[in-house]
C-alpha cells in the first residue's frame, strides 16, 4: 500500500495498521481509499496482507474482508469507521464535541 511513513525514525514512531485484503476486492479499494484520505489526521503506516482462498487467514477473515486491524485487534470490517479508528489513536472524531468526562 502506498501509505508508508516519510523517514525510517518517523517508522517506529507510527501506529501499524494491518489491512487483509483479497484480489478484484472493491470494498478493499474504498478501504484502501478511506486510509488515504485520513492519513494527513493520523499518523500510521499500513501494512497489507493479502488473504488467500484457504488456510487459517481465509477461514478467519475471508468472508469479511476487507479487515482493518490494529495490535492484533480487529478496528473494523467491510467499510472503513474512520470515527472507530480515530478514536483507536486517540483522536476526537467529533471535532467540536468537548468531553465532559
Amino acid at each position: 500500500m502506498a501509505i508508508k511513513a516519510r523517514d525510517d525514525g518517523a517508522a517506529q514512531r507510527l501506529k501499524g495498521l494491518v489491512l487483509y485484503t483479497r484480489p478484484g476486492c472493491h470494498l478493499c479499494d474504498e478501504m484502501r481509499a478511506g486510509l488515504a484520505s485520513l492519513h494527513g489526521k493520523l499518523d500510521f503506516v499500513v501494512r497489507e496482507i493479502e488473504v488467500g482462498w484457504e488456510g487459517e487467514l481465509a477461514e478467519r477473515y475471508g468472508r469479511l474482508l476487507p479487515v482493518l486491524a490494529l495490535d492484533g485487534l480487529e478496528i473494523c470490517h467491510y467499510f472503513l469507521d474512520d470515527a472507530q479508528l480515530m478514536v483507536r489513536f486517540g483522536a476526537n472524531p467529533w471535532p467540536g464535541v468537548v468531553s465532559r468526562d
